[in-house]
Order: C-alpha cells, then structure tokens, then sequence
C-alpha cells in the first residue's frame, strides 16, 4: 500500500513539475510575442545577482521539465513554435541547431 501511494505521489509531483514548466515557459513567450517586455522588469533572475545553490538547482529543475513538454520536445527536433498563436517559425531559432534553440528556451526562463 505504501508503494502504491509513493508512486502516485510521484507521479502528481511529475505533473505539477510539468504543468509550472508550462505555465513559465509559455507566459513569458506570450509577452515577448506581444512585444510588451521591459527591462524595468526586477523580478527575473537577472537582478538577483549572484544565484544561491537553491536558486540554480530551481532553474535547473525548471529546465529538466521544460524538456518534457510536447510542444518544446517538437520545437527542439525541428524549430517548430512552440506556442500555437505563433502562426510562422521563428526566424531566430529556425535554421538553428538543437542546443542554439534549447539555449534560446533557457534565456526565455531565465527572464522569467
């Protein structure tokens, strides 16, 4: 029974992961599409400074399960967007390798 319980535990972590993942990921390029992001924005990692190991392990975190996400898994194959409002392929990311559009996710969570 315990078994049971810590597997299903286990896998509602996964989904929580995977749905703030989502909610990070996919808000922040909602903003840069609308082309409403400021630098007068202080609460992104950015103004942090020097990061805490909590901090780094946090965003590592986020980009583990940012990776397991359909639409990013898609993106990173073959540069599709990855929000669907995006009617077209970003010409930044199109014509870029795997690790140059994961690098491009990264900077995207990183402001977030």
């Amino acid at each position: 029974k315990d078994d049971v319980v810590f597997k299903l535990s286990e896998e509602m972590n996964e989904e929580a992961r995977l749905a703030y993942a989502r909610l990070v990921l996919f808000s922040r390029l909602a903003v840069e599409a609308q082309g409403t992001t400021t630098t007068t924005n202080n609460n992104n990692l950015y103004t942090f400074g020097e990061l805490e190991r909590k901090d780094i392990l946090e965003f590592c975190a986020l980009c583990q399960s940012t990776l397991r996400l359909p639409p990013v898994k898609q993106h990173l194959q073959s540069g599709t967007p990855i929000l669907k409002s995006q009617s077209t392929v970003d010409p930044d990311t199109n014509d870029a390798s795997a690790a140059e559009r994961f690098s491009h996710i990264q900077a995207v969570l990183f402001k977030s």
